[in-house]
């Protein structure tokens, strides 16, 4: 192995806050957007009724160029899981609300954190959110 940060496997776990910010593998905006998934799961760990506080729930919208004319991908964080959204730019695209019990360590922030870095790896960009800023 030559040592070129490109090519160096990617080992850290994309579960872990604030781990993967580094990451060659993850485009430009990503550190942002686990900034604030991490500041997320500090909240929460501090204060279990967090999201109670809030006036509406987190999310976020991702999209990526595709040849086809592009995809987008969001997701909100509920109380009670998540909702997912997704389909080509310009359509009604298609929903998913994955409820607590399937979320990771049944943790909805968690479930989310670990999707969207799994988008942005594949290659899309965030272009809008609202949630609590660290």
């Amino acid at each position: 192995m030559n040592g070129d940060a490109a090519t160096a496997p990617n080992t850290s776990d994309p579960d872990t806050p604030g781990k993967d910010a580094a990451s060659p593998r993850i485009p430009g905006n990503t550190g942002l957007v686990l900034q604030f998934m991490d500041s997320l799961l500090v909240r929460q760990a501090r204060d279990p009724a967090f999201f109670a506080s809030l006036s509406s729930p987190p999310w976020l919208r991702l999209e990526k160029d595709t040849p086809s004319g592009g995809k987008f991908w969001s997701c909100t964080i509920q109380t009670h899981g998540i909702d997912l959204h997704w389909g080509k730019l310009n359509t009604q695209g298609q929903r998913l609300a994955l409820a607590i019990t399937r979320c990771n360590r049944g943790s909805p922030i968690r479930e989310a954190r670990s999707r969207t870095l799994g988008k942005l790896k594949e290659g899309y960009r965030l272009v809008s959110s609202y949630g609590p800023l660290p």
